[in-house]
């Protein structure tokens, strides 16, 4: 009895502690369990997150070295102003961070290295050398030629030849073989300084000529030009895709399928303990070609750090347990005042559960739970701020209706085989699905859901989040990765794409696709002579006028510089396509105001049409360039289309080109000197130096042609210097022969007078020489005045200051303005022959000569007049007190030997000979 009584007595303190606990345990456990779903859940997705941003990243750095290898194609030959315009279009802190610079890295042969090394002196770097010199007998050499930024860092990298290193060649061989983008292995950057240490990776595309077939790796192995490529300091790297992403987690790559020290290129964390790690992943990346490991980890002290949700239920829990089991015990004597605290403390149970929900309800994760039949039974705040729904509307309905109509079938077949073992299979996946919010906006989510045993029960627990702006981010690197920078306009890729497209539709419907390939006619003296930031804004203005003039089904893209192609599918010959060109022509010549310059400028066409031409985009491509070639060749401002023999001319423009390259290295330039003659007293008093270039088997070849190529390909810096140094040497010759002061005329091309060595290259010349600064006169065109910038005016006073005297050539044939004559230190005026050939029969060609001579002479500036052939013409210019006459009726150009003998003739005979000595008699 006294037995059954104390049990009687205690019974409700041990219900208390037993029915307290076992809540307590069950609520914790199923906290415990949420908890860590939730975290292994948001685990995989920041694995899968990182792994996604690597590979978005390293893809979008792989269009950049497209778009420049675009560019090399679409130019031929850039130059390094040019490539460094594009680079910084590229904006590549802000858009690509962690990338240290874009390059161009030449392939070179045995026989090709000592006149690279003079190109790039010659190009304003006395010093440069390929480096290391060491083992190239026994392999291919390369050079890295363009790297910008051109900053400290990367200045130690150029003129390194890449080939030297057994882990960058493996890459480079790689990519020139398969003609794809090729990662190297871990290597030491060459901008590695002495601090800050870190690995790094090189990314290579190689560069083919485009006039052969590619197809086989022999080919592509006799075509590469060289590699666009890009370095990379790991770190930088890692923290530029990812930012801060990576707190709280040690990220480990290894280059290769092996984790050690020898192959680890980044580590976030090297003094994390990740021995016994909760959670770990690890993925295999394919980057460009090669494997990535990356291996993440969650240290015990990040996953331990502060009191957990479930550990903060069973704290709780069992202190208010506890509570309640001294309540009962201590007033078990009051079974009304022990039931008062027993509610009590009951709904300091439920308070606690509360406290649970709070914390769910402000989780950045969307959770939802539904029943087996698909019913939402909880819906968070941030599912509620992703779907647009509050709780209310969706607790209590089916989950199909957060999806779009056409979905909500397929859902509720697979929930209703949610218990099948095929449907297990997907329970803790994460996958991507479609959202629909509230006010109908379909968006992509990720979704992963997870079974919860609750009470005999079926649950399921859905963790969603809204992908709406890592598409957009997406989206937009895809855009950057296939559209100009500049202009907008599609790249190349879309080209390919576009055009294989079009092909096909072509051949389906029995019709033709036209391909037009255009250039803008000496846009490059516009870059020379206003500057670039004037041929950009030209650029696009020319891009909107293209996109305007077309159809909607036709596509416009710039290739790179001044370079457009156009394609127009669906067209049934020639007779369809004549008026489009016509038009474009038309449009884009009429005039343009671009940042205060009103120009004119006039496109080259060529045209090439699909099957008839080529039946590929390499075809189609080199046929409409070698038509536009052909109109250029026409004189400009106009079209052709394709035809065969074209090939053989664009083989012998091409062969002329090569042969150009290397005529300074052989010797094969040489000067032709004209007298000048003084007007007045009929004595010689100078010469001007033309070029002229003989080859062994093209002959000689005219300063008409070769001159605009040079320009066209950069070379005009290296030729100029040439003819400066070798016009001195030899007027400083001759004068000494011929006992008297000869004054030498020298050209200077625009592009040879905005380098930044122009002042060297005439101290140089006037050094190795010993020719006197005063006797040298540089001639400069029209154009390089209507610059008009701070800088030419500068350089035109330090020439002056050197005792060089200043020459505007061929003025009335370009821009001509009285303004630029009164602010700039000019010394003469040379008449345009064009002028003087009708001089005698032309009342307006007369007059535009005389109106010079007398405004020269008003401005204090001496007159040379150009092309003198016939005696009329020199009385004609001596009565209108012109200074200097110069042409073929005093002397073809001929060779300094030659030069000599006709002047010492000059001086044992009258002035200009009798019978022209009789005429100037008469005249004075």
């Amino acid at each position: 009895m006294l037995l059954n009584a104390t049990v009687r007595k205690n019974l409700p303190l041990a219900i208390t502690l037993v029915v307290g606990t076992l809540v307590t345990l069950g609520a914790w456990r199923f906290v415990q369990d949420v908890e860590h779903e939730r975290s292994a859940l948001a685990f995989s997705q920041r694995v899968d997150n990182t792994a996604d941003a690597i590979l978005d990243r390293f893809a979008a750095y792989q269009q950049v070295l497209h778009g420049g290898a675009a560019l090399l194609h679409a130019s031929r030959d850039v130059s390094r102003n040019e490539w460094r315009v594009y680079v910084e279009h590229l904006m590549l802190e802000e858009m690509f961070p962690g990338i240290q610079g874009v390059g161009y890295a030449v392939n070179l042969g045995p026989d090709d290295l000592m006149a690279h090394e003079r190109a790039v002196r010659a190009d304003g770097f006395p010093d440069y050398r390929v480096h290391p010199q060491a083992d190239r007998a026994s392999r291919p050499s390369s050079a890295i030629l363009y790297l910008e930024p051109f900053d400290v860092r990367n200045q130690r990298a150029f003129g390194y030849d890449m080939y030297s290193n057994a882990i960058r060649r493996a890459a480079m061989a790689k990519a020139r073989d398969s003609g794809r983008p090729a990662l190297s292995g871990r290597v030491t950057l060459l901008q590695e300084m002495d601090q800050d240490l870190q690995a790094g990776t090189l990314l290579y595309l190689p560069v083919y000529r485009e006039d052969g077939p590619l197809e086989t790796v022999a080919q592509r192995r006799a075509a590469l030009l060289g590699w666009v490529y890009s370095p990379f300091r790991m770190n930088n790297l890692m923290q530029g895709i990812l930012g801060p992403d990576l707190s709280g987690v040690r990220l480990r790559v290894f280059d290769g399928l092996e984790q050690g020290d020898e192959n680890l290129l980044f580590d976030n964390d090297p003094q994390a303990d990740v021995g016994q790690a909760p959670l770990t992943a690890q993925r295999v990346l394919q980057v460009a070609g090669r494997p990535w490991t990356m291996s993440l980890a969650l240290p015990p002290v990040v996953a331990a750090t502060g009191l957990s949700q479930a550990s903060t239920v069973l704290i709780g829990g069992l202190v208010t347990t506890l509570l309640l089991a001294w309540v009962v015990f201590s007033l078990r004597t009051s079974e009304e005042r022990a039931g008062r605290l027993a509610w009590e403390m009951t709904d300091a149970l439920r308070a606690s559960e509360r406290r649970y929900r709070a914390i769910l309800e402000h989780t950045a994760d969307g959770i939802l739970t539904i029943d087996e039949r698909g019913i939402v039974r909880s819906f968070n705040k941030a599912a509620e701020a992703i779907f647009g729904y509050s709780a209310d509307e969706v607790i209590g309905h089916n989950v199909s209706r957060l999806m779009p109509e056409r979905y909500r079938a397929q859902h509720d077949g697979y929930v209703a085989r949610m218990e099948t073992s095929a449907s297990h299979r997907n329970l803790g996946m994460r996958r991507e699905v479609v959202g629909l919010r509230s006010d109908g906006e379909e968006f992509p989510l990720w979704l992963a859901v997870n079974k919860i045993p609750t009470r005999g029960a079926l649950e399921y627990v859905g963790m969603v989040s809204d992908l709406t702006e890592r598409k957009r981010i997406q989206a937009e690197l895809q855009y950057t990765a296939h559209h100009d920078a500049l202009t907008t306009l599609p790249n190349r890729a879309v080209l390919k794409d576009r055009l294989d497209q079009a092909i096909r539709h072509a051949r389906r419907e029995g019709n033709k696709v036209a391909v037009l390939m255009l250039d803008l006619d000496h846009f490059k003296r516009i870059n020379d002579t206003l500057g670039h930031h004037v041929g950009d804004d030209l650029l696009i203005s020319i891009a909107l006028r293209l996109e305007a003039s077309v159809r909607d089904v036709d596509t416009v893209v710039r290739m790179g510089g001044d370079e457009f192609v156009i394609v127009l599918p669906s067209v049934n010959g020639r007779d369809d396509v004549v008026p489009v060109v016509e038009k474009l022509i038309r449009i884009l010549a009429q005039p343009i105001s671009v940042v205060g310059h009103e120009m004119i400028i006039t496109p080259s066409i060529g045209v090439c049409l699909c099957p008839d031409d080529g039946q590929d985009e390499r075809a189609l491509l080199k046929h409409a360039d070698t038509a536009m070639y052909q109109a250029k060749a026409a004189g400009r401002g106009n079209y052709k289309f394709f035809e065969s023999h074209m090939l053989r001319t664009n083989q012998r423009r091409l062969e002329t080109e090569t042969a150009l390259r290397r005529a300074l290295d052989r010797d094969e330039f040489s000067l032709r000197f004209q007298p000048q003659i003084n007007i007045h007293s009929g004595q010689l008093i100078g010469c001007e130096a033309l070029v002229r270039w003989h080859h062994p088997q093209l002959g000689d070849v005219s300063p008409g042609l070769f001159i605009p190529m040079a320009e066209e390909m950069g070379l005009i810096g290296s030729i100029g210097d040439w003819v400066l140094i070798s016009a001195c040497q030899q007027a400083a010759k001759m004068q000494q022969e011929l006992g008297q002061p000869l004054q030498v005329a020298v050209n200077i091309s625009p592009q040879q007078f905005f380098r930044n060595d122009i002042i060297s290259s005439i101290n140089r010349a006037l050094a190795m020489s010993g020719f006197p600064a005063s006797q040298l006169e540089v001639e400069i065109t029209e154009g390089v005045l209507l610059e008009n910038s701070r800088e030419t005016v500068q350089l035109l006073h330090k020439i002056r200051s050197l005792g060089v005297s200043l020459a505007v050539d061929d003025f009335g044939t370009g821009y001509s303005s009285l303004s630029y004559l009164t602010r700039f230190p000019i010394d003469k005026l040379k008449i345009d022959q064009s002028f003087v050939r009708d001089i005698t029969t032309d009342a307006s060609d007369a007059a535009v000569a005389s109106a010079i001579i007398a405004m020269a002479h008003s401005l204090k500036l001496a007159v040379v007049a150009e092309g003198v052939e016939t005696l009329e013409q020199y009385e004609f210019l001596s009565q209108r007190q012109c200074d200097v006459a110069q042409g073929f009726y005093f002397g073809r150009p001929v060779t300094s030997t030659e030069f000599v003998d006709s002047a010492q003739q000059f001086q044992t005979q009258p002035a200009l000979g009798d019978a022209r000595r009789a005429s100037l008699d008469q005249l004075h």
